[in-house]
């Protein structure tokens, strides 16, 4: 089975070698800077998610509000966003630990498999014509 699947992955290995070489860039400094705004944002509340359960902008000591409010409800839930952010960093959280690596590792994992997903797919329309 190995050497079936070796012999399907021979002519992309250009590819291949492009996307380790993209997964090393992409990974090499994730955790160098401190969080932007918006990266700082996702933290915080996946933070809460962790503690609480729902991405609440008050965890007892630090309150969160970058627009007087606008995006929360009466609870001081953030209810103008997609929830998945801020869930998926807080399992990064939960399996890595709380840092700018762990809170960036999912989105540059996402960033990297979006071309290869393409090429895949590219791909495989290219066979079936």
């Amino acid at each position: 089975m190995s050497s079936h699947v070796w012999e399907r992955l021979r002519p992309h290995w250009p590819f291949t070698l492009v996307a380790i070489l993209g997964l090393a860039l992409v990974l090499s400094n994730l955790g160098k800077d401190y969080l932007w705004a918006d990266e700082g944002d996702t933290a915080v509340l996946a933070a809460n998610i962790i503690k609480g359960g729902v991405p609440k902008a008050w965890d007892g000591v630090t309150f969160l509000d970058s627009d007087k409010g606008a995006r929360l409800n009466h609870n001081l839930v953030m209810v103008t966003s997609p929830w998945l952010q801020y869930y998926v960093t807080g399992v990064s959280f939960v399996i890595f630990g709380k840092h700018a690596f762990s809170a960036r590792l999912p989105f540059a994992i996402a960033g990297w498999l979006t071309p290869s997903s393409f090429f895949s797919i590219a791909a495989n329309a290219a066979i079936t014509r």
